[in-house]
């Protein structure tokens, strides 16, 4: 198993990983040297996995977040974009009624 520097490191990583310090006679500093990743996060990933085994619940994937907010926003966006198609269509129906021009004419 090597570290790939692209993008993030994918759940199978993180589980392949920890379950190496568990099972492995080498040191923790020695396998996430190998692995490309701090000691310290190794640590988190277990603690993470164990919550998730007691709880039955995963942790949400940092990428499915980031959709989320995206969408959020979007989201956010869309409806400002129909306030204003909304606030402009009645503003023509008002424009729509007969109102004189400047040559005097009624629309």
């Amino acid at each position: 198993m090597e570290y790939t520097p692209r993008g993030k490191l994918t759940r199978e990583f993180k589980l392949e990983a920890v379950r190496q310090v568990a099972l492995s006679d080498k040191a923790k500093a020695q396998l996430a040297r190998e692995l490309g990743v701090r000691v310290g996060q190794l640590r988190t990933w277990r603690l993470e996995f164990e919550k998730e085994a007691v709880t039955g619940i995963a942790k949400p994937d940092r990428s499915a977040a980031e959709d989320l907010e995206q969408l959020r926003r979007e989201n956010a966006r869309l409806k400002i974009e129909i306030e204003i198609l909304l606030a402009g269509s009645s503003l023509s129906s008002v424009t729509a009624l007969k109102v004189p021009t400047f040559d005097g004419h009624l629309n």
